[in-house]
């Protein structure tokens, strides 16, 4: 799998022909469908009660903006164990327990931002059609 994007450079060129308008219209959208996706992975995040700290990956989820891309951001889970290791791998995909049990897998950060990408990609476009409708109108 590709660690990098194709023609990135491209991309990154056409952005910044874009209008302003139409960068303000989508990046308010974005930050928006952003905010509802964490929402919504933190809603299905499972929580164990029985822990010593039951909410440690529902409340890990967290948004950035991306520095490196304009009108991206990143959405990370970092909560770890007690030996520093990356816990969020181990409740998506199931793991054994230090006593030798099996303990289940239990998606939610993926299988919910999966669930949710084409809505926000069509609501992404959506929001460029009408900043572009109100640049350039018709008729």
């Amino acid at each position: 799998m590709a660690r990098r994007m194709k023609n990135i450079e491209r991309a990154l060129a056409r952005m910044k022909r874009l209008p302003p308008a139409m960068k303000e219209e989508v990046d308010s959208r974005l930050y928006r469908k952003v905010d509802q996706l964490v929402g919504r992975q933190k809603r299905a995040a499972p929580v164990d009660p029985q822990s010593d700290d039951p909410g440690k990956f529902r409340d890990s989820i967290r948004a950035y903006e991306n520095p490196d891309r304009p009108l991206s951001y990143r959405i990370t889970a970092d909560a770890r164990d007690a030996d520093g290791k990356f816990i969020g791998g181990n409740i998506e995909h199931g793991h054994r327990a230090r006593d030798g049990t099996h303990v289940d897998a239990s998606p939610s950060f993926f299988p919910t931002y999966r669930a949710w990408k084409k809505p926000t990609k069509r609501d992404l476009t959506a929001g460029a059609r009408k900043a572009l409708n109100k640049i350039y109108p018709k008729g």
